[in-house]
């Protein structure tokens, strides 16, 4: 009985050392998965050299839904030669009467980090589509707001994008005049929605 017992110990401290051994092995792939996923989908889209269109010609597909999906792509364009400088926000609208009254403004700090990335990026690619099922996800969005705000059935609501560009003239501004630059911000209505009787 003695060997048997000592058999299934060494047996199980193999285990426990080859689960180990594994699952350090399982975290460097993923790694170099995430890396090469998000590396490769940054590449100029204007790239002309003969390695940066074979790699985009050969980018799996399995990797692109992993980098939209987890919302971790990005373009070269927001980091070189010529970074995004619009700024955008989002204000949510309810309607009295002849007026509209702001009930939310949608901007940095109003969802928790992990998930403000995704909630701007639904709201800015569908900002400017007027037709088809992606109108229909901005008005539920926009619905979903009626019960916590306690608005009534037929009340309606609009979301309106406030944009404004960072200049770049080519001049290094001084920090003063940072301090007393206001951006020229410009107001868009989006979508219009209407809150419903509940289901």
């Amino acid at each position: 009985m003695i060997i048997p017992a000592l058999f299934f110990t060494r047996l199980r401290q193999w285990l426990q050392r080859c689960s180990i051994v594994l699952g350090k092995i399982l975290i460097i792939v993923f790694c170099l998965w995430h890396m090469a996923a998000v590396a490769l989908y940054a590449l100029p889209m204007d790239a002309r050299d003969p390695v940066s269109q074979w790699l985009r010609a050969h980018y799996p597909q399995a990797m692109r839904s992993y980098v939209l999906w987890t919302s971790q792509w990005q373009q070269w364009n927001i980091f070189a030669p010529d970074p995004l400088r619009r700024v955008t926000t989002y204000r949510i609208d309810v309607r009295r009467g002849e007026a509209w009254y702001p009930i939310l403004a949608i901007e940095p700090g109003t969802y928790p980090w992990w998930r403000h990335a995704a909630q701007f990026k639904f709201l800015g690619n569908i900002h400017d589509i007027r037709e088809g099922p992606r109108v229909a996800a901005m008005v539920r969005f926009l619905q979903s707001h009626c019960a916590p705000f306690g608005l009534a059935p037929g009340t309606e609501l609009r979301l309106v994008q406030n944009i404004y560009v960072v200049p770049n003239d080519g001049v290094v501004h001084t920090t003063a005049w940072w301090n007393a630059w206001r951006p020229q911000q410009r107001s868009e209505v989006s979508h219009i929605a209407m809150c419903l009787p509940p289901a």
